[in-house]
């Protein structure tokens, strides 16, 4: 190898080790469950403030009894909803992952091979333009 090649090997190295870094920021089990369970927690707040607001107005307590039964109902469809949206997310967690460092393997693997092909016009224009010996 000459110097330019192990100039770019060392490059590819480099870019590799940089492409991990960015790869070690994808999606983990961990912040989905998170991000979802801040969805939830809004969703909650939402209700209960709701829930209030419906209420005020209401000043018989059956009456108030039933709206709250019905308002109950209400959350928690919603909640059990959003509770398999996260499980549906969770399944396809893996894929995405998969995909995501298939993805960084081909910018890695493009970059590689671009950068190699560049040098290399770049050597044979080089020496086409050399004064040969004669």
């Amino acid at each position: 190898m000459n110097g330019w090649q192990r100039l770019w090997a060392v490059g590819c190295a480099l870019a590799a080790i940089a492409l991990l870094v960015v790869g070690s920021q994808i999606q983990t089990e961990k912040k989905v469950i998170d991000s979802w369970e801040r969805i939830k927690a809004t969703h909650i707040s939402e209700l209960a403030q709701q829930e209030t607001q419906t209420l005020e107005g209401v000043h018989s307590s059956e009456a108030r009894a039933a709206m709250r039964e019905l308002l109950q109902k209400s959350a928690d469809r919603k909640m059990s909803r959003i509770d398999g949206l996260r499980d549906r997310d969770l399944l396809d967690l893996p894929a995405k992952q998969g995909e995501e460092v298939r993805r960084l393997i081909y910018i890695w693997l493009a970059w590689a091979v671009a950068t190699y092909v560049i040098g290399w016009s770049i050597r044979w224009v080089y020496r086409g333009f050399r004064p040969t010996a004669e």
